[in-house]
């Protein structure tokens, strides 16, 4: 048994949209009895619709009698039956009907009603009330009420109205074409022109909102869109009323509304779903110049950029100076366009940063290092930006072996939606390593320039022979 809670306005309404009976018999009976306008405020003329689907869950057939209930004001204008989803139009007076059901089938009753006259009773209470009665046999059954509310006078009318609908435009057309679904549960504000708050609903679930029982006088509308997710579609079409004006990160506003004595409708919001918004960032280390005792040499090309080891002889280790080039790629891999406005370098113990080596790089009180080099610049989709960022390590006995991370990320960004970046790869570190030359290395390289030696001499001797031989045959 599921239970749905309505709050509308200051009342709340709870109801069952799904029930068992277990009759006493084989038949068995699941029903639902459902409304789109369960809750919602009707007005003389409306078209009311209703939907009874009865399952009987037994293993025999039986006959089933179903009555509605309606309030006086209602009248039935057409009905459908659905047997095993099989339309079939009918003439029966609202639900009052009688239905074989055999076992382990359905069938669904649609009832259009149409708003009329009201009584003085339902006016004053304020509400319409249809529920429906099933039996069979000796055992009855009542369905949950479906209600609706009016407003005094019986007309709808309480004072003017401003209603409207919230839709996600698939076809980016700026209208609310057949298919395009309702977008539920957004907030909508009603504020006066000088910023006075009014009322706050969310609309139900086609995306429809309604304010009632207003003065004459300005108004605004405001939508709480997320506009991580959706953006506003063209305006100035035939169902969006009004044009809407950026107010904020997270909302759209309408122009001012004025109401008189009549209702204000179709103050629509279409909204696109944005596009995805993914830049990601890759730091590496471009190369490394060490400079020491026994001179300066440079190292690049590492096997992984993201790790760069350099080996250093034990003798020259101490006060060797490693000046390391990183840099830091920024990579549109989304849909949408951006900028990134600035990246964010953590420096970390053990580095030492000098601006006279670093175009755009400042470093900030915290002693981490902001860059705004990009900022502005628009970042396609597919495409990447580079910046440069050097830093010095003075290497020792002690520290040396240790491996430096260093970590940028992307602090800033930016786009024409305001969508958020959706990269789970914003940030990347970067590790160089400054070790003394290991015996197996130094053996290495020992035997390189012995086989160099070697070789050198073989070349010497055997250019040596020739010029010999040479001068003898002369």
């Amino acid at each position: 048994m599921n239970n749905i809670r309505i709050v509308a306005e200051d009342n709340d309404f709870t109801f069952e949209d799904s029930k068992e009976i277990r009759m006493n018999s084989p038949i068995n009976l699941v029903y639902s009895f459902t409304s789109e306008a369960d809750g919602a405020f009707v007005e003389v003329g409306e078209v009311i619709e209703y939907e009874l689907r009865i399952e009987n869950t037994g293993q025999e057939a039986g006959i089933i009698n179903v009555n509605a209930i309606m309030p006086q004001g209602l009248r039935v204008i057409s009905s459908e039956r659905r047997h095993e989803g099989e339309s079939e139009f009918t003439s029966f007076t609202g639900f009052e009907t009688g239905i074989t059901l055999g076992g382990n089938t359905y069938v669904e009753l649609l009832v259009r009603a149409r708003v009329g006259e009201l009584s003085e009773e339902t006016i004053e209470r304020g509400t319409m009330e249809t529920y429906a009665t099933m039996r069979h046999g000796g055992t009855q059954a009542t369905t949950n009420t479906i209600m609706h509310r009016v407003r005094a006078g019986g007309s709808g009318e309480e004072g003017p109205s401003i209603s409207g609908t919230a839709w996600l435009d698939s076809n980016q057309n700026g209208r609310q074409d057949a298919g395009e679904p309702g977008i539920a549960g957004m907030p909508v504000i009603l504020r006066t022109v000088q910023g006075q708050q009014i009322a706050e609903v969310r609309t139900d679930a086609q995306g429809r909102y309604e304010f009632t029982g207003l003065e004459a006088g300005e108004y605004i509308v405001v939508f709480g869109v997320d506009k991580a997710r959706h953006r506003l579609t063209v305006s100035g079409q035939s169902s969006v009323a009004m044009p809407f004006t950026d107010a904020g990160r997270r909302v759209y506003r309408t122009d001012t509304l004025e109401i008189t004595d009549s209702n204000l409708r179709d103050i629509n919001i279409g909204l696109i779903e944005n596009e995805v918004f993914d830049i990601s960032l890759n730091k590496y280390v471009e190369r490394v110049t060490i400079t020491n005792q026994a001179g300066t040499r440079r190292y690049e090309n590492f096997p992984d950029r993201n790790f760069a080891k350099v080996d250093v002889r034990a003798r020259a280790i101490e006060g060797t100076v490693a000046v390391i080039h990183y840099n830091i790629t920024v990579t549109n891999e989304g849909e949408l366009a951006g900028t990134v406005e600035q990246i964010r370098d953590l420096l970390p113990p053990g580095l030492t940063f000098s601006a006279d080596m670093n175009r755009g790089w400042v470093q900030t009180s915290d002693g981490n290092l902001i860059n705004r080099e990009l900022a502005g610049q628009t970042i396609e989709a597919g495409q990447s930006r580079t910046i440069e960022l050097i830093l010095t390590k003075t290497i020792t006995s002690a520290n040396q072996g240790r491996g430096t991370v260093n970590t940028a990320e992307i602090y800033e960004y930016s786009n024409e939606y305001g969508v958020a970046n959706r990269s789970g790869n914003s940030e990347s570190n970067a590790t160089v390593m400054v070790a003394v030359m290991t015996g197996g290395t130094a053996m290495y390289i020992w035997i390189v320039i012995v086989c160099m030696a070697i070789l050198s001499t073989g070349v010497y001797v055997i250019q040596k022979k020739v010029l010999v031989t040479e001068r003898r045959n002369a």
